[in-house]
């Protein structure tokens, strides 16, 4: 008959300290930084995105899958168009669509690329300008 373990003690966790420093996570499963406005604590009025790709960096010409992430708090509104910006030069590269929701692009010259997004949904209300970058070497 296996010996019963104890339970490890839970301890209180002190207002002044950081909750998502309590753990260490691996390298190989940390996100991808990605940047918008309105991320820390969103409002319930407040819709938020990050942007996600397949390959962060590579050999130029570079092909990389797009593709978004949104959230709006209420549930009776939906994703209506995804919008984005390849080269971040503040001009969108594709409508405002829902065919959007997913893209390859291929960078074809070396360089570093900040790739901007933004989500539109049916209530009319529209995240603000999520980035992350592309390295083509």
């Amino acid at each position: 008959t296996p010996t019963p373990q104890a339970m490890p003690s839970l301890r209180p966790i002190p207002d002044d300290e950081n909750i998502e420093n309590l753990y260490e996570v691996p390298t190989n499963l940390q996100p991808k930084p990605t940047t918008c406005s309105t991320c820390g604590a969103p409002s319930a009025a407040e819709p938020t995105c990050s942007v996600h790709a397949d390959v962060f960096e590579g050999a130029a010409p570079l092909s990389v899958k797009l593709t978004y992430f949104a959230h709006n708090y209420d549930p009776n509104v939906s994703v209506t168009g995804i919008q984005w910006d390849y080269d971040g030069n503040n001009t969108w590269d594709t409508h405002m669509g829902y065919d959007n929701a997913e893209v390859t692009h291929i960078f074809n010259a070396v360089g570093t690329y900040r790739v901007r997004m933004k989500v539109g949904f049916s209530d009319g209300s529209e995240t603000e300008v999520c980035t992350t970058e592309i390295k083509a070497k």
